[in-house]
């Protein structure tokens, strides 16, 4: 069929969207239940030149599980056999979570349902019955595409038996045939192509494609890190030419129609070891007792041109990628540390964000427009907050011509904090890792991140900016970008509920409904009670992920109806196509044409965003846990403080006070035969009922440090062993099994 329908596929885009949708129409016709390649060519009223292109768009919509071919050859949407086509994340206990396309609530998918998808497999799944009220279970019927196309790890051999042990715990082993090895030697760190996926049987196949050195050693395990995310590294000579024909100065042109802001005191505040600085801001006080703020942020639209090799280059990225040694930028330096980073005593190019608030927090009137500023001073945060704070001496004296403006910020970052909070805005307890390395990468320290005055202060300006432009853009009903994060799952509201109830602690109201400034009141609680940064880890893993989105969905976590990305174009892609779009907006060019470009350019954006901040993620904390893990060897054998984190069958989770958490497997307690007790996220001693549970501070040894995997494993100070189960505990044991 396909030799007889094929045809040159020269139709345009527009034309392939409705065959798409026709296609769509007609495999889903309940009336025919049934539809062949004839019938669908015939329903979409295609031209002979176009049979081709219907071919190839019905291959496509097959591959991407939107229709079911059947043994017969004829194809039906998933629902008519009560199938969902989505995405499945894969744990590394072998069980998974499938997301529907249509975003709906995840599936649990159990073990013994997986049929071999692994992670990010395309699938069809089957609803299986709830049981008990117990979160919705599935089943996978069919693997529709694999999106895994390699992995990272350290290459092993048994004999003459080779295998990859993935970097991934979520992948099993990976098996290597002896002609696939390019000469790895056992312990190297490698990358594996996949040649051969689970299917009748679960074995993966693979062949030794790169060799990035001996497994352990810093460059090695970077350079596997960066091509397990794709995490891109260097700029390809057609970007590099681009950023260096832009001049490093503003002209006369680049001036008009800009409002010019140069006489105004406006600032940048950042962290000591910054290089970009996108934000500038400005506080007045008005006459009537409120504020005006300023929020200026560098116009990096006027340099990024839609469509040229730099915009291309930084959709691919999506965002900047921040490691502890090291900056995997979305531009290159001479934009962002360049001519688009607001440096002090230098004119550039900004949108502004001007908003008067009365005393009370609320946006009384607003103004977005293009602007050139000149930044009278380049701030940190750390001595703003020793200003603010304490009104040390010396920096009263260095920053007396700033420091009223300064405290008028202070005032009115209380005020908008004030404002949120009472809104129902959530702030998590949450520990972060500042990992200090030297000029040699290697780690010098690892502490808690603290979130100071100045910090803060900048966080509810750029918050309160992102909010306003949300909204302007909403009401003018064009194209956007919005970052939006959906309710939590009622099942993880109630698993939270019955933890929190655990340590004495209340989450109010129903779990079905449940409300951000709910769970606010739960975090204050535990903040109390001095376990606000274990609650808040459990709080924000209960949470979905905030993702973008071209619909104006919320943002649960902040307690906001319009949210997006606005203040930081140089490091976060949306904010670029978002100050692309306020342009058209502020100088009249998004006609009917340019709307329908801008559906397209925005759908790409949120879609490629998303993924591209995930994986920057995931990049960045596999780095960090390494770290941790190489500067926590040194101290093997040592005592620390922490608080227990999590606990699983197999023991507990205890996080340092320095942010590094290790675990204390069941074995190593020898005082008594523990189980745990998961309803109550504590392991319970049979005979002496001591308990270790989730919030309990505790002392532990660190026994061993695995740089490889960055696990860290430690012991309770007061004794370490294998656990002893005599005869009266171990017939309870089979009698509760």
């Amino acid at each position: 069929m396909g030799k007889k329908y094929a045809r040159k596929n020269d139709i345009g885009e527009q034309r392939r969207q409705e065959i798409r949708e026709l296609l769509m129409k007609a495999a889903g016709d309940s009336s025919r239940r049934l539809t062949g390649e004839r019938e669908i060519l015939e329903a979409v009223g295609a031209q002979v030149y176009e049979y081709g292109a219907v071919l190839e768009e019905l291959d496509h919509l097959e591959t991407q599980g939107k229709i079911v071919k059947s043994r017969k050859g004829r194809y039906m949407l998933p629902e008519a056999y009560d199938l969902l086509s989505g995405t499945v994340r894969r744990s590394a206990g072998g069980f998974g979570f499938f997301q529907p396309d249509d975003r709906g609530e995840e599936i649990f998918i159990p073990r013994s349902h997986m049929n071999h998808a692994i992670d990010k497999d395309r699938v069809l799944v089957r609803l299986m019955s709830e049981r008990n009220g117990e979160r919705r279970s599935g089943s996978v019927e069919k693997i529709v595409s694999h999106t895994l196309t390699f992995a990272t790890g350290t290459f092993m051999n048994r004999g003459k038996q080779y295998f990859l042990l993935p970097d991934d715990r979520r992948l099993d082993r990976i098996r290597i045939d002896e002609s696939g090895t390019m000469q790895a030697r056992a312990g190297d760190k490698v990358r594996v192509t996949i040649t051969k996926y689970p299917d009748r049987s679960p074995v993966m196949r693979g062949e030794v494609t790169e060799i990035y050195g001996r497994a352990g050693e810093g460059a090695a395990e970077e350079a596997a890190v960066l091509d397990r995310y794709d995490i891109r590294t260097e700029f390809c000579g057609e970007v590099m030419q681009e950023a260096r024909k832009i001049p490093g100065e503003l002209s006369e042109a680049d001036l008009d129609g800009r409002e010019d802001l140069r006489e105004k005191m406006i600032v940048t505040i950042d962290g000591e070891d910054a290089r970009d600085f996108d934000d500038a801001v400005r506080v007045e006080r008005t006459p009537e007792g409120g504020y005006i703020l300023y929020v200026c942020i560098a116009d990096v639209s006027h340099y990024v041109k839609e469509g040229s090799a730099l915009d291309r280059e930084a959709l691919l990225r999506g965002c900047s990628v921040y490691f502890p040694d090291r900056v995997c930028p979305m531009l290159p330096k001479e934009l962002s540390n360049g001519i688009c980073s607001l440096n002090e005593g230098e004119d550039r190019l900004t949108l502004t964000a001007e908003m008067n608030i009365d005393e009370e927090g609320n946006v009384v009137s607003y103004r977005i427009y293009e602007s050139v500023i000149r930044s009278c001073a380049r701030l940190v945060y750390d001595e703003i907050s020793d200003l603010l704070e304490g009104g040390d001496g010396q920096l009263m004296e260095k920053y007396e011509a700033l420091y009223p403006m300064l405290c008028d910020m202070k005032d009115l970052a209380s005020v908008l904090s004030k404002k949120r909070f009472g809104e129902g805005s959530i702030d998590f307890e949450v520990q972060e890792p500042r990992i200090r390395v030297d000029e040699d990468g290697d780690v010098l320290s690892v502490e808690p991140s603290v979130r100071r005055t100045a910090n803060r202060m900048i966080e509810e300006f750029m918050l309160q900016a992102n909010r306003v432009v949300a909204e302007h853009c909403f009401w003018m009903e064009i194209p956007f970008v919005y970052r939006v994060h959906d309710r939590p799952d009622q099942m993880k509201m109630e698993e939270l509920k019955r933890f929190a109830g655990s340590l004495g602690l209340t989450l109010h109201g129903s779990c079905a409904g449940i409300r951000p400034g709910t769970i606010q009141d739960l975090l204050i609680q535990a903040k109390e009670r001095n376990c606000g940064s274990v609650i808040g880890r459990i709080a924000l893993r209960s949470m979905k992920k905030a993702v973008y989105d071209t619909e104006c969905k919320g943002h649960f976590g902040l307690g906001f109806r319009y949210y997006c990305h606005f203040t930081s174009p140089i490091r976060r892609y949306p904010d670029l196509i978002v100050h692309r779009i306020l342009r058209d907006t502020i100088r009249g060019t998004a006609d009917m044409k340019r709307y329908r470009r801008l559906m397209k350019l925005t759908a790409d954006a949120a879609e490629i965003s998303s993924e591209r901040e995930r994986a920057a993620t995931d990049a960045e904390r596999a780095v960090e846990k390494r770290m941790t893990a190489v500067y926590m060897k040194r101290f093997t054998g040592e005592i620390f403080s922490g608080m227990i984190s999590g606990v699983i069958s197999g023991g507990f989770f205890v996080e340092l006070e320095n942010t590094a958490e290790g675990y204390v497997p069941v074995e190593v307690l020898r005082d008594d035969y523990y189980i745990c007790d998961e309803k109550n996220y504590r392991m319970i001693g049979e005979n002496r009922r001591k308990t270790f549970a989730v919030g309990d501070r505790i002392s532990v040894r660190v026994a061993k440090v695995n740089t490889l995997t960055g696990e860290i494993d430690l012991i309770p100070v007061g004794g370490a062993g294998p656990q002893r189960r005599g005869r009266r505990t171990e017939k309870r044991r089979r009698q509760t099994v």
